[in-house]
């Protein structure tokens, strides 16, 4: 048997291909994001140059969009599949609209973990993404009285089922009338707004993107034990790590802190425009 970490040349195209079109300035899923990074997505985007693994889920997102589209779906009245709905310089392409139920669906091929960590504020995003949409189809004269996820667990296996039953799960979102205290157009034209003042401002001058919107992680300090690997405990601050080392009554071992540095980049290491932006490549906070 013979193994090569490769496909043939067909195939690295067809992966590599990204159809998506939002047809409009800006995409609902921009509005998530902060400054710097929609910005440098409008002036990169075209010339980043994806690996095939970059773009493989990404691809097995669109072949089961792709699926939704057949015809028994088509030909069924209670369903609105994929349809592009606009506001101003904004559009969004929900997956799912059940007219009986009257519930609306998004679909995200992502990691068990998500559901296994998940809380209100982990899936934040996800319920604001579905508010936007929820807000732009009752626009267009529909009523939407539920929003959901629909997670697809790309790395589930039987051995996870003691945490997450099933490869896939639906979770419920209450459907929001206010982002950060303003009515959804508002919040809407305030980005719009936003993005639209940094466009004209250089790389270099663009605001930083925040910890919070970079995943950053903060610094840990473990108390270590000798030689041991293992931490005794965890604390979030070296002020903390002395207390407790101070406590210890065990005058036979010798306790130490190791400091842990936290990624601050976390997000960046998956956002497609990282090459050009001089915060990322500057390491700066």
């Amino acid at each position: 048997m013979k193994i090569l970490n490769k496909v043939p040349k067909k195939f690295e195209k067809v992966l590599k291909n990204d159809n998506y079109k939002k047809n409009t300035k800006y995409s609902v899923t921009q509005l998530l994001k902060e400054p710097r990074a929609v910005v440098l997505e409008s002036r990169y985007s075209d010339k980043v140059e994806y690996e095939i693994e970059d773009r493989l889920w990404s691809f097995f997102g669109t072949a089961f969009h792709n699926a939704m589209e057949t015809e028994d779906f088509l030909k069924d009245n209670s369903s609105i599949i994929e349809e592009r709905l606009k506001y101003s310089k904004v559009s969004g392409k929900f997956d799912h609209y059940d007219t009986e139920t009257k519930t609306l669906y998004d679909f995200k091929f992502t990691s068990f973990w998500k559901l296994v960590y998940a809380t209100e504020e982990s899936m934040k995003d996800y319920q604001i993404q579905l508010s936007i949409y929820s807000w732009l189809l009752k626009q267009a004269g529909f009523e939407v009285e539920n929003i959901a996820n629909v997670l697809i667990f790309r790395d589930w296996k039987k051995t996870n089922a003691d945490k997450v039953p099933k490869p896939y799960a639906t979770v419920y979102h209450d459907v929001l009338t206010e982002i950060d205290g303003l009515s959804i157009n508002k919040w809407i034209d305030n980005k719009i707004e936003l993005f639209d003042k940094y466009m004209k401002v250089e790389d270099n001058q663009l605001p930083y993107c925040s910890e919070e919107f970079r995943w950053a992680e903060q610094d840990k300090f473990a108390v270590m034990k000798n030689k041991n690997k293992t931490a005794t405990r965890v604390l979030e601050t070296q002020e903390e790590a002395e207390r407790y080392i101070k406590k210890i009554k065990d005058t036979k071992n010798k306790y130490w802190i190791q400091e842990r540095k936290g990624n601050k980049f976390k997000r960046c290491e998956y956002c497609s425009i990282a090459q050009y932006c001089n915060q990322y490549k500057k390491g700066e906070k």
